[in-house]
């Protein structure tokens, strides 16, 4: 399979071997002429076929007077453990609120970050829960805080290390600089028509918007409006895009039509669904198992693929 269409998210975890060795060839956004508001913004790394492609959708919608710009890109294995363990203890001090700490939630966050920042791999992969409920007791609190619902929660938005697209090299999260400079934030009502133009654009430069609205259970993640990855060409792009689909979604699609027999059992209804597993986990196969219409979009665009074929 085209690497550009590697499947990682939580039931699919890359080793951090392979993060590392990604780390080494990955290059300066820079250098592939994307602008970005230095004042506020360091350049971001991402592999160089995608600068330039980026580069190109960039300078398309500047036409349009749309600043856009890498704000997040690749992402190594320390770096997302850092961030899922800070935004777990983060979450924590919110809910829990532990005086004179939830006043100033975010800097009591960092502070332990830095205190923490050298222990944290270790931390994480011997029993992160039980770190972070350390540290909670520490700060004034001790007892049960669920940190298990907390740690769910966390990574509906914030991906465990490993599962992070980040990870890849050709994926990124953009941002938006107004015409004074400002960083603007794309889930606002002014910006939307900024985000739908960048949406309609980008798979003509071959990417595709991650994580869609509505497709949580396929996805594992909210609407994330600003996440974006390559998949390797616009005629791909073009395909997830324009039939509503996920990435998890085209591939169980391929995983079907690859097998005749899948197919034909899929359309008859009698296909075991339990092979979803590895593209979306146990607890949406369940939810697909009651709902099957939930693939509807796989079916539809698989239909539309097969039309004409010889079977």
């Amino acid at each position: 399979m085209d690497k550009f269409l590697t499947l990682i998210n939580k039931y699919n975890l890359f080793d951090e071997k392979v993060i590392k060795q990604i780390e080494g060839v990955v290059k300066d956004s820079n250098e592939g002429g994307i602008m970005y508001d230095g004042g506020l913004h360091r350049s971001e790394k991402l592999l160089p076929d995608i600068i330039y492609n980026f580069n190109l959708l960039q300078q398309e919608l500047l036409k349009k007077g749309y600043n856009f710009f890498i704000e997040s890109g690749f992402r190594g294995y320390n770096d997302q453990i850092k961030l899922w363990f800070s935004r777990t203890i983060n979450e924590s001090i919110k809910r829990y609120g532990f005086p004179p700490f939830n006043l100033v939630s975010d800097k009591t966050e960092r502070l332990i970050a830095h205190l923490c920042i050298d222990q944290y791999p270790i931390w994480y992969k011997e029993n992160p829960l039980d770190k972070v409920d350390g540290i909670l007791s520490i700060i004034g609190r001790s007892g049960s805080h669920e940190l298990e619902k907390i740690k769910n929660d966390v990574e509906f938005t914030v991906a465990p290390p490993g599962a992070s697209e980040h990870h890849l090299g050709f994926a990124f999260d953009i941002g938006l600089i107004d015409k004074n400079g400002n960083n603007c934030d794309l889930t606002e009502k002014k910006y939307m028509q900024a985000a739908l133009d960048f949406i309609s654009i980008a798979p003509d430069y071959g990417f595709i918007l991650r994580f869609p609205e509505g497709k949580s259970f396929f996805t594992g993640f909210k609407n994330e409006i600003w996440h974006y990855r390559y998949v390797g060409s616009p005629e791909i792009a073009h395909e997830i895009m324009d039939n509503g689909l996920t990435l998890e979604e085209y591939h169980i699609a391929h995983y079907i039509m690859n097998n005749e027999s899948f197919y034909d059992q899929y359309l008859n209804g009698n296909l075991d669904l339990d092979f979803l597993n590895q593209f979306v986990g146990e607890e949406a196969t369940t939810l697909i198992k009651r709902d099957p219409t939930l693939l509807d979009g796989v079916r539809n665009y698989m239909c539309t693929k097969m039309n004409g074929k010889k079977r």
